[in-house]
């Protein structure tokens, strides 16, 4: 009976500290792009092959297109220039809806 109480104790300390590792990741990961907005381009959703892209700026700094590459499994970001699309197209994206594997590569980006 002992050995079950402390099991569970054992199981509910770990869950507490993954819960803090975890939220400790995502608030390293916002200090980490601090100034970041991510845009989707809502227009373009229904167009496409169902591909996610999202779009990132920094202050005032370029606009960027980021899209999953499937043949090479990562994603890609270009630079987009002005005369490419219309920054009034986009939409604000919450964080929590980038893919974790992009979140990585734009800390990797915007890394000062």
């Amino acid at each position: 009976m002992n050995s079950e109480m402390n099991s569970e104790m054992n199981s509910e300390m770990n869950s507490e500290v993954n819960s803090e590792v975890n939220s400790a990741s995502a608030e390293t990961s916002y200090v980490m792009v601090n100034g970041l907005r991510i845009y989707i381009n809502d227009r373009t959703l229904g167009a496409t092959s169902g591909d996610l892209v999202f779009y990132s700026r920094r202050a005032d700094g370029p606009y960027y297109r980021w899209r999953y590459e499937k043949q090479l499994k990562q994603w890609r970001g270009a630079r987009v220039h002005a005369a490419d699309f219309s920054p009034r197209e986009l939409s604000m994206s919450n964080w929590k809806t980038v893919p974790s594997a992009l979140q990585s590569r734009l800390i990797e980006h915007y890394q000062e």
